[in-house]
């Protein structure tokens, strides 16, 4: 039950990122670029998770992954960030994707902690 509760968590901290698209809003590559970088940190956060739910992965091993997403969460912000800056796309991109950056550094920071 917790697993499900950690995996909801996931989810629910990377769907920002995806609002201009369900929107169909046009977004610049460079934006693709930082949604590609918080898909991958999810994806990793969830199979983490996962792992240890089927007792393939320990807890322990939960720095080494927060070694892949936090970069991950880290550039993808930042090229949010510079998307803003060099396509003008406005603040609802960039709080999207920022707004997903920071929550998914919370969720590696929380599953960190657990170790």
């Amino acid at each position: 039950m917790v697993a499900v509760i950690l995996i909801a968590i996931i989810l629910i901290a990377g769907t920002p990122a995806l609002i201009p698209f369900v929107r169909r809003r046009p977004v610049p590559r460079l934006y693709r670029w930082a949604l590609g970088l918080m898909v991958a940190n999810t994806a990793l956060q969830v199979i983490f998770v996962l792992g240890l739910v089927l007792g393939i992965l320990r807890l322990y091993y939960s720095t080494h992954f927060a070694l892949v997403g936090m970069p991950l969460c880290v550039v993808g912000g930042i090229l949010g960030i510079v998307s803003l800056i060099r396509y003008q796309t406005g603040l609802g991109l960039l709080f999207a994707i920022e707004s997903t950056a920071i929550l998914t550094t919370v969720c590696w920071f929380t599953l960190v902690t657990l170790h």
